[in-house]
């Protein structure tokens, strides 16, 4: 029961990508770093560290592509090279979502199910701190302070428009509506891989809850109904 707990919380801060506050860098960041130590001294890295070598090669080489395009047409680019942030960033993701699939399947031997049951459970907890901040509005206010504002702009907007949309622990707008839409697709899969009725029953009120409350935080969420209504 602990070892499922501490799993759920460590899975929403990665897939989340909560910056806290309090903390100088994000959870990911954080993860990653932590990847890069255990693949220096734990020998049973190199099992995952051989799987994730080809998709780690093709988000170098799209790095280096990004990096060539803004030094052949610097004028299109902002001087705060807004696109060499985003390599950096999708590397840090990448070797943070490493760490937690060394942590899952190494440490505490996760199947593949396993580990997307608990991610819906993660998207569902989210889609919660969202309609509590619509039911609680003061909540909105607290979900901002602990995360940290992104910049002036961000935070005038979030509290400009949550009255309307859900206000989570987590992503906003477009990013918690893709959030929600991968949710629904494991989902999805999952309900077409199980027999037992009363875990299908549980499948579809998941469907159902993920449908009407990611609608709230994004339109996004809708293409991820309409995708896992083809595969149902």
């Amino acid at each position: 029961m602990i070892s499922h707990l501490f799993s759920i919380f460590l899975l929403y801060l990665h897939l989340c990508a909560i910056k806290l506050s309090f903390l100088p860098i994000g959870t990911r960041s954080i993860f990653s770093a932590l990847c890069l130590f255990v693949f220096l001294i734990d020998s049973k890295s190199a099992i995952l560290s051989k799987r994730l070598l080809k998709p780690f090669i093709w988000l170098s080489l799209w790095g280096i592509l990004s990096l060539v395009s803004i030094f052949l047409n610097p004028s299109d680019y902002s001087p705060d090279l807004f696109v060499l942030w985003e390599i950096i960033s999708q590397v840090n993701a990448f070797l943070a979502s490493a760490f937690v699939a060394y942590l899952f399947f190494f440490v505490l031997g996760y199947s593949y199910k396993k580990i997307l049951i608990l991610s819906v459970w993660v998207i569902i907890i989210f889609a919660t701190t969202g309609l509590l901040s619509a039911i609680f509005p003061v909540l909105s206010d607290f979900y901002l302070s602990i995360q940290g504002a992104k910049d002036n702009y961000w935070l005038e907007h979030s509290l400009l428009v949550s009255g309307y949309r859900f206000i989570g622990i987590g992503p906003s707008f477009f990013g918690a509506g893709v959030l929600i839409s991968i949710g629904l697709l494991i989902v999805c899969w999952l309900l077409n891989q199980e027999k037992s009725p009363k875990a299908v029953v549980g499948y579809i009120i998941a469907f159902i809850y993920l449908s009407v409350t990611g609608l709230f935080f994004a339109r996004t969420t809708l293409v991820g109904i309409l995708i896992g209504l083809c595969f149902i």
